[in-house]
């Protein structure tokens, strides 16, 4: 357990953290105008959303494989 920790720990600490570089990472953020903050909100919002979506289509395939589409009734499908 440690091993994998410690390869993810030691290249984020020797990128970011290593000479206070992430002061300048938040300056440079800090710089950025509103429209590319916005983008990037709709980005993270979208990329979250789509996560969850893809959630829930894989536990409604993991049910249509294991217990057969026909025997799959949704709330939404109507049946």
């Amino acid at each position: 357990m440690i091993t994998p920790i410690w390869l993810c720990y030691m290249p984020a600490n020797e990128a970011i953290f290593a000479d206070d570089r992430y002061l300048k990472y938040f300056k440079e953020f800090e710089k950025m105008d509103k429209s590319w903050h916005r983008k990037w909100v709709m980005i993270t919002w979208a990329f979250c959303v789509g996560g969850i979506l893809a959630f829930v289509v894989g536990i409604i395939a993991l049910f249509a494989i294991a217990i057969g589409w026909n025997n799959v009734h949704l709330p939404f499908s109507g049946h």
